[in-house]
């Protein structure tokens, strides 16, 4: 039975402006960008950070006109990797060490993301990002592409070139500049360019990368000022070319505001021009003029980095802090300042968004353009981690043979600002920590007071060296995540990978980590995790084609989850924030899973919460096709920490062990000194032992050197391991490494397995090695040799029809986003779909609520659909814009919204109040909220379409219940209001509020 009563009504059309601002960047007014890099300058070398001596009238009046940014840092404490960091907006963790850094292929750039949206792009001073005559995204070239090359100011000649199809540099002409100064005819080439495209079809993107105040110290003249200074012929070089810099880029600005140089500032683009000025890292002491044998700068000569520690090859401030100035006049208010914490990794996020344009996958930045607008975020951004290192770039001064390299004894190796605290760890295994906030000069250490919280910083650094970033493309069709064949290469991408899944199935049912992912951006595509845990630690991107699908299993991301009109689905936990604008739909589906063709891990310890405690028996992951017989244990030969019990390292999360001090591997095996476990594929199985791993590190010089890895079937124990590790000497957590045995082809195990670790070569009983990993790799067939399907469903029941969906971090659903939940009973994840929330969830968009015709519940009756967890202060904020199969048959969904929880409730059609009856009190909550846009039910919006309208107040007319007439007096009735009641009560009359 319709419950709708049949009826005619006359509609009032209501007419609803749209009052939504526009978004940043919309493509009318992209607006033009100049980012101008200097190198070596100190963060004080210029007036607008307390420079007195220098002077530098262009970049102050530019600050003072713009945004003064103090906690911005550069990408690295030398040239090429920071430059790196700024073009890719990935911190120098993922790229190749050292001081030439070339940029991974297929990593997107600053230049490549604003050309992909319709920017005319152009480089002009040093690249110095590696061989192989890459532009990365910019259409021209004029300057130096080697780094060294561009230490002479005088060079010779510069070079120019166009970016070919394939990105490269095509027809590279050296052009002879007849003794010119090279930094001066850089800057004449990007006002070229400015004169050329301003006022053009498309908007266009100048990176002016200056060579000043490199080395050589050379200027065509000394300024006058600087010849008056007491100072050494060098640091009056050194102001001079400064000041020329200045000169250059205060011409820049004017080439802005009269393109056409006729005196007419008509045609200026100077207000929708973005200009950031920055350095590629601090002060430097090396060099002079290696040709004319002047000494090196010394940054104390004009205090150029200020109050802070350090310089150029130092990961203290002075080394990677850096000036940081943007001016956009349209935008940015006059002698604005930000102590926002960022890094050149930010710069390529702020400029998507400044185009209008995504956001490349997986980056490390994030952006800040919120910050330059002076508009709130809707988003809140999610990164809480800056990481730095210093991987080379050490130099011998030609001109005095002093070799020139950090301020400290020890080289810092890798840092990490977190929350305004910054720890560095140096090449000799010690730890600083600092309270940026309150000791910026870094004069004070804290890591006695605060050790776990400067060593959980170091561990977090060092897992963020991930190296040269790889970008695997799935080749369609369905597969496994972990067979590399899929990704087109021999092994599965590991975490230093972003993946595009732009068509096909993927099934990752082991623990896999990556660096991100990216979903249906090609066509049809799906990620379904069906193990126990996948990490993407930089993101995961769904396009409109992608859906991501959970079988009680978890995604875990330190940043978000974007749903860009793609789904997530299914039922299990994501970690990390949820941005929705396509679908969120819990459910207990179970996917059909393709055969395994390939080899993969069929077991992984789990050493979360471990110190020592054996036999360790929690896995990360073990195959359906592989039963444990007996855990991780020790050899009777080894202690766990030290034969005291004291005095070795806790390291936590390990296995610690001690002993193993035996000579030779034969007698390892004599006096047991390993440390083993048990394993035997499950009744009717054959597995096929492919490999063995263990990540270790030793804990100082007297730990063991050397290494076995054997099992009692494959081989011999005795005298033929499968693998050896000998000779390692290097030590600290630093240097933990994995030690992988692979079994001969065909190694068939058919009862029990035991696998053990030896070590020998300890000096002493209390030498330690830490253990915390431990692998095994296999296939498995069945016993009559036939290809076995294992599946894992993690715990998956295939009879619950509904699920529930647990996001630990806070849920965004922007306009545009829905959310779909099935209800057929009460109970949530076995007749009802729920979001559970373990944090603030912020609702807009559309809530779909399906059921089945069967399911009849009792009016009044609720549903907990959305619940807001954890701590106290998590809520529920906002309404959806509406909700669909809000009527049913014989009831209606009204939608309640609590603090922390999002109801629906079985109510009567039409009653607005939920008191279970039609009467006065829902046609008052119709007409005293007429118009209205935003919750459902409880403001009168009773068909769930976002507004209060004639829908509804024909719902509370054709459903009343109330034997007498509706008293419409001192309400505001809308007109023209008339109606036919075809419930047998007199016609409506049109009324109006008395005076």
């Amino acid at each position: 039975m319709n419950w709708v009563r049949s009826g005619v009504l006359c509609a009032i059309t209501l007419g609803l402006a749209s009052t939504g601002t526009p978004t940043l960047g919309q493509a009318a007014d992209q607006p033009n960008v100049i980012f101008i890099l200097a190198d070596d300058l100190g963060i004080a070398d210029i007036g607008a950070y307390g420079q007195e001596t220098i002077q530098t009238p262009s970049l102050d009046a530019l600050a003072a006109g713009g945004m003064v940014f103090s906690n911005v840092y550069s990408g690295a404490p030398v040239c090429s990797p920071s430059r790196a960091v700024l073009a890719s907006g990935m911190h120098n963790g993922r790229f190749n060490n050292g001081n030439g850094v070339q940029l991974p292929t297929g990593m997107p750039t600053v230049a490549s993301t604003l050309r992909d949206a319709g920017y005319e792009t152009g480089l002009f001073g040093k690249l110095h990002l590696g061989g192989g005559h890459r532009l990365w995204g910019f259409n021209e070239f004029y300057g130096l592409i080697d780094g060294v090359e561009a230490w002479d100011h005088f060079n010779p000649w510069l070079e120019r070139g166009f970016a070919g199809a394939d990105g490269r540099i095509d027809n590279i002409v050296r052009e002879d500049i007849n003794g010119a100064y090279t930094d001066d005819e850089i800057a004449f080439e990007t006002m070229r360019f400015v004169r050329d495209h301003a006022n053009g079809d498309a908007p266009f993107f100048a990176q002016l990368n200056f060579q000043i105040a490199h080395f050589d110290l050379e200027v065509p003249e000394i300024e006058p000022y600087a010849a008056t200074l007491d100072v050494p012929l060098q640091e009056q070089i050194h102001a001079s070319m400064v000041t020329r810099m200045d000169r250059r880029i205060g011409e820049l600005l004017d080439t802005l505001h009269d393109p056409n140089g006729d005196g007419d500032t008509s045609d200026s683009v100077r207000d929708n021009t973005v200009i950031m000025f920055a350095s590629d890292n601090g002060a430097a002491i090396e060099g002079g003029d290696l040709q004319r044998g002047t000494g090196p700068h010394d940054p104390e000569t004009f205090d150029s980095n200020g109050i802070y520690r350090g310089h150029k090859r130092d990961l203290y401030n002075g080394g990677i802090l850096s000036p940081f100035i943007v001016s956009w006049a349209d935008q940015i208010a006059p002698g604005s300042t930000s102590d926002r914490f960022g890094d050149f990794s930010d710069v390529l996020p702020t400029l998507a968004d400044l185009a209008g344009t995504d956001t490349p996958v997986g980056l490390d930045g994030q952006s800040f353009a919120d910050v330059l607008t002076g508009e709130s975020s809707e988003v809140p951004g999610t990164r809480r981690d800056q990481y730095f290192e210093f991987s080379g770039g050490f130099f011998t001064n030609g001109a005095t043979g002093d070799f020139v390299g950090p301020s400290t004894a020890s080289p810092p190796r890798h840092a990490l600002i977190r929350d305004g605290f910054k720890a560095i760890l140096f090449q000799d295994g010690s730890v600083e920590l600092y309270d940026l906030v309150n000791d910026p000069s870094e004069s004070n250490n804290l890591f006695a007071q605060n050790q776990n919280l400067a060593i959980d910083m170091i561990l977090e650094a060092l897992d963020q060296n991930t190296g040269p970033t790889t970008y695997d493309a799935w080749n369609g069709g369905a597969g496994f995540a972990d067979e590399g064949s899929q990704w087109g290469r021999s092994e599965a991408p590991g975490f230093n990978a972003i993946l595009n899944i732009g068509t096909g199935q993927v099934f990752a049912e082991r623990s896999e980590r990556w660096l991100a992912v990216e979903v249906g951006r090609d066509g049809p595509a799906s990620l379904n995790v069906v193990g126990d845990l996948v990490q993407a630690e930089n993101g995961v991107r769904v396009h409109a084609g992608g859906d991501v699908h959970l079988e009680q299993s978890i995604l875990r991301t330190k940043r978000s989850v974007e749903l860009r009109g793609g789904t997530l689905s299914g039922s299990g936990t994501v970690q990390g924030q949820v941005v929705n604008t396509g679908t969120v739909s819990p459910d207990q589906d179970i996917r059909a899973r393709p055969i395994r063709t390939e080899p993969a891990v069929a077991l992984t310890f789990d050493f979360r919460g471990v110190q020592d405690d054996a036999p360790l028996t929690q896995v990360e992951f073990i195959d359906d096709g592989l039963e444990l017989v007996s855990g991780l244990d020790f050899g009777p030969g080894v202690y766990p920490r030290s034969i005291d019990g004291f005095t070795g390292t806790d390291g936590g999360n390990e296995f610690n062990v001690s002993g193993m001090n035996a000579s030779d591997f034969l007698s390892a095996v004599a006096q047991g000194d390993y440390v083993g476990y048990t394993v035997r594929p499950v009744e009717g199985l054959t597995m096929t032992l492919e490999a063995i791993s263990f990540d270790l590190w030793r804990n100082g010089n007297n730990a063991p050197t050397d290494f076995a890895i054997a099992t009692n079937q494959i081989g011999n124990s005795v005298n033929a391991p499968l693998g050896l590790l000998n000779n390692v000497f290097s030590t600290g957590f630093g240097s933990e490494q994995t030690f992988r045995a692979v079994a001969p082809e065909g190694s068939v195990v058919t009862g029990d397995l035991q696998v053990f670790l030896y070590g020998w070569g300890a000096r002493d009983s209390l030498a330690n090695v830490h253990i915390t990993d431990a692998t095994l790799e296999a296939s498995f067939s069945l016993d009559d040799g036939n290809s076995l399907n294992v599946t894992n469903t993690a715990g998956a029941d295939e009879t619950m029809p509904f699920g529930v969906l647990n996001l630990s971090g806070d849920y965004y659903q922007r306009p545009g986003g829905e959310l779909i939940l099935d209800l057929a009973g009460v109970v949530p994840g076995l007749d009802a779909d729920q979001l559970v929330v373990n944090g603030d969830a912020f609702l807009s968009g559309t809530l779909r609520l399906r059921s089945e015709d069967v399911f009849a519940p009792s009016i009044g009756q609720r549903f907990a659909l959305i619940e807001a967890t954890g701590e106290p202060s998590f809520s529920i904020h906002g309404a959806f814009d509406a909700v669909q199969g809000v009527l049913q048959d014989g009831f209606a969904w009204a939608v309640i919204y609590g603090s922390a929880t999002v109801w629906a409730e079985a109510a009567l059609p039409g009653d607005a109040n939920l008191d279970q009856r039609i009467e006065q009190g829902d046609l008052n909550a119709v007409l005293n909220n007429w118009g209205q846009v935003g919750r459902t039910w409880s403001t009168g919006d009773l068909n769930g379409d976002g507004r209060v309208d004639q829908a509804d107040l024909n719902f509370v007319l054709n459903n009343w219940g109330d034997a007498a007439a509706p008293d419409l007096r001192g309400l505001d009735v809308p007109e023209p209001i008339a109606a036919v009641w075809f419930g047998g009560l007199a016609g409506l009359a049109m009324r109006r509020r008395a005076a």
